[in-house]
């Protein structure tokens, strides 16, 4: 059955190419580039986007992004067009697909450029293949998001990474040109700078930009301006990377007497709710709950004025970076050395400094691309996460003092 639905799958995709080569389409002189993943691999990837304006600069740049970056990439100046992509309706809802189709196979770039090294069949690669363009570039990369994708369809791990790796040989044939990557495993900010080197400027190095944006002022939307405080950026993107409830309660407890700032996403302020009603006392007087109350620049806003912010591998500790703000990253080992510590080939000693501080509890199965061996569920926090102590965060605040 499982089988039969990849067939049912290919063959829709196949015909869904047929009937889009149907479609009338212009031709135009523009690069379009396609990254839609999430926000914290936009941040990490702006010295790159800074560069592909630099060198193309001629040129008109579309970008294709992941709905959930927009609040952050129309406020950059190196993109003249950007389209949103919800990436859950593509996969699931045939007439949102349809229409999102049509609107990108009516025209022809010269360039279509996929820099994101974890490829995924269902979504880059078939618009990678949808998409017209003279020239198609990609990276080699790794298909691991394609084999978690797999695990809803195919249950036995052998059958799945067999039929990930059929996918891959088939979306290959869709690039004209594919980036060679290092087998090891490399920081994030390196791996894309390898890619700009192979296809944009020979010369980039990995580096921190500057803010290409002006940060709003805190007073726009809360009193802090005159404070000196903490963030704990308790938003974890999945329940199953949030930081136990008790932890929080006990670093309160140590950071009483500092103005702390609890900060996360939308519908994640079901942790501050929690942790208040843990107890009522006096630490908690200088706790402001700023969850899901702030936009995307705004956050930027706040990490930048912070002292120090705490947060789990989700955006904030990128923006951390960008910001120049000290910061304290609770590392899980869903990917392995992937996107933290940082590394990076062009660095100034002072902004050493301010790269995120690791805090993490290491296991023998670091890099398990979030599929768990020993957390099935999606409520339950990974042992990874779970077993990082209040000591260890409490020693690494010293280290920022």
């Amino acid at each position: 059955m499982n089988k039969f639905l990849i067939y049912i799958l290919l063959f829709y995709y196949h015909l869904e190419f047929l009937l889009s080569r149907l479609v009338h389409f212009n031709k135009e002189d523009s690069i379009c580039i396609l990254k839609i993943d999430a926000i914290g691999d936009m941040v990490i990837w702006l010295d790159v986007a800074e560069e592909i304006r630099r060198v193309y600069n001629d040129k008109k740049i579309v970008l294709i992004c992941n709905n959930a970056c927009l609040p952050l990439v129309k406020h950059l100046p190196f993109f003249d067009e950007i389209i949103g992509i919800d990436k859950h309706k593509f996969l699931f809802n045939i007439v949102y697909r349809t229409k999102f189709i049509k609107q990108i196979v009516n025209r022809e770039f010269e360039k279509v450029i996929n820099p994101v090294f974890a490829r995924d069949y269902f979504s880059q690669d078939i618009l990678v293949r949808l998409l017209r363009a003279k020239e198609k570039i990609g990276s080699q990369g790794q298909y691991l998001n394609t084999e978690s994708i797999l695990t809803k369809i195919i249950r036995n791990e052998t059958k799945r990474k067999k039929q990930s790796n059929k996918l891959k040989q088939e979306a290959d044939k869709y690039y004209t040109k594919l980036a060679t990557v290092n087998p090891l495993i490399i920081m994030e900010k390196t791996r894309n700078a390898d890619f700009c080197r192979q296809f944009i400027s020979e010369s980039f190095l990995s580096n921190i930009p500057q803010i290409p944006f002006k940060l709003v002022s805190l007073n726009s939307f809360c009193n802090l301006m005159s404070k000196e405080y903490i963030v704990l950026f308790t938003g974890a993107g999945t329940q199953r990377r949030f930081w136990p409830i008790k932890n929080y309660v006990d670093l309160l407890k140590n950071l009483k007497g500092n103005t702390i700032v609890l900060s996360g996403g939308k519908g994640e302020d079901k942790m501050w709710k929690d942790i208040d009603s843990e107890n009522s006392y006096d630490y908690m007087k200088n706790v402001y709950n700023l969850i899901g109350k702030t936009s995307m620049i705004e956050l930027f806003s706040l990490i930048a004025n912070a002292k120090y912010i705490i947060t789990t591998d989700t955006s904030a500790s990128h923006i951390t970076v960008i910001t120049r703000t000290p910061s304290i990253c609770l590392l899980g080992g869903n990917d392995k050395n992937r996107f933290q510590p940082y590394e990076l080939e062009k660095i100034s000693e002072e902004d050493k400094k301010i790269l995120p501080k690791v805090v993490n509890y290491k296991m023998d199965c670091y890099g398990c691309n979030a599929i768990c061996k020993y957390i099935k569920d999606k409520e339950t926090t990974w042992p990874c996460i779970e077993n990082i102590t209040v000591e260890q965060v409490l020693e690494k605040i010293k280290e920022i003092k």
